[in-house]
């Protein structure tokens, strides 16, 4: 794993927001711990109370317990509270706090019983429960362990027996931290590798969405225009010619073809005529309502349906659109390019069950009529 990613912000940001789980997850438990720990302590102090055998430091691992179980409470209250999303930091915080409650009880355990010589199995079994449940980089580790080692020799120093040697200690106290830190380096490296999995699969899942989208949209779209292609616009206005059917309602078709279009693409070039195609696209959906479909069938040839319309009224937007188109300005190469339309018009009572086809073709011959009579109107 590159270093890079395993240290990214990314990598950190979920590593605390892991950590902060985790220590709200284990809090209830650790705190049942600790206080089940303060009672068996105080129970040995109270037993030793009665013996002839000192009960000094019982009473200490016993105070000690009883303050671990009070702050774990403030801990988990605190946990409760925070937002990982909002408080990175706090969340790392709140984990050390966990492992710091840990080992000083790990340590107490195992170094202020006065009945038997000093036990590691405590220590060694938090510093390996420590490496899964906090996540640590490599080198917070190793200072997180090396402060584990400080502990264990300062335990070591107040226990009230040592039957084995201080080497004995030190040796197996730094195979358990050795041991904890191999493990925790591990762990991290198996989760900066998945974190960085996921985060490629969930990048490479958008792009994927986006470029489904995007061919969604070239496959109902006209590339140039924007408008509904040929096929979509007939689906739609099938559907559209149903409901208006079943409601009762008029459907107006209109088919509206350029004039003179071919002169354009001759004076000026293809890319003008483009221009030209999607400044009328832009000047029929700019005037026309957002219930209306408009699509482009090739060419310089446009169709539009309008649902819940008469003939009268289809007549007149029409005639708007062939006005709006005939003085609106398409400038190309500081030179204007006039615009006119033709435009044929049918429409279907419902009484009428005329198809989308029917329709399409009555449109036709109007269109076909207004060519013949001079272009430039409205049948």
């Amino acid at each position: 794993m590159d270093r890079s990613t395993s240290e990214s912000p990314h990598t950190l940001g979920e590593a605390r927001a892991f950590n902060f789980q985790n220590a709200r997850r284990l809090a209830p438990w650790f705190a049942k711990g600790c206080a089940v720990a303060a009672l068996w302590f105080w129970g040995l102090a109270a037993w030793q109370s009665a013996q002839p055998l000192p009960a000094g430091p019982a009473v200490f691992a016993g105070a000690w317990c009883a303050l671990a179980a009070l702050a774990f409470v403030g801990v988990i209250r605190w946990g409760n509270a925070l937002d990982d999303r909002r408080h990175t930091w706090g969340a790392q915080a709140l984990a050390f706090v966990t492992l710091g409650l840990g080992l000083a009880l790990s340590v107490g355990l195992g170094v202020l019983d006065t009945t038997q010589a000093p036990d590691l199995v405590p220590f060694a079994l938090w510093c390996t429960l420590s490496a899964g449940a906090v996540l640590m980089r490599p080198r917070a580790a190793a200072v997180w362990y090396a402060t584990c080692g400080l502990a264990l020799c300062v335990g070591v120093a107040w226990a009230p027996t040592q039957q084995a040697t201080l080497g004995t200690w030190w040796f197996f106290g730094a195979a358990a931290c050795a041991g904890g830190w191999g493990l925790s380096g591990l762990l991290w490296h198996r989760f900066s590798t998945e974190s960085a999995l996921r985060r490629s699969l969930e990048t490479s899942q958008s792009e994927l969405q986006l470029k489904q989208r995007e061919l969604d949209r070239l496959v109902r779209q006209d590339g140039l225009t924007g408008l509904f292609n040929r096929n979509t616009f007939l689906e739609l206005g099938r559907n559209e010619l149903r409901r208006a059917q079943r409601q009762g309602s008029n459907t107006t078709v209109l088919l509206i073809d350029l004039d003179y279009f071919k002169r354009v693409n001759d004076t000026w070039g293809h890319p003008a005529g483009d221009a030209v195609l999607r400044h009328v696209a832009h000047t029929m959906v700019s005037n026309l309502r957002s219930t209306d479909l408009v699509g482009r069938l090739g060419g310089e040839e446009f169709i539009v349906l309008l649902p819940h319309t008469s003939a009268e009224m289809g007549r007149n937007i029409a005639e708007k659109l062939r006005h709006k188109l005939q003085h609106s300005e398409v400038f190309w190469e500081n030179q204007r390019i006039a615009v006119t339309a033709s435009i044929g018009m049918s429409c279907a009572k419902p009484t009428e069950a005329l198809s989308m086809d029917a329709l399409y073709l009555e449109a036709d011959k109007a269109l076909y009529l207004a060519k013949q009579r001079g272009r430039n109107r409205v049948m």
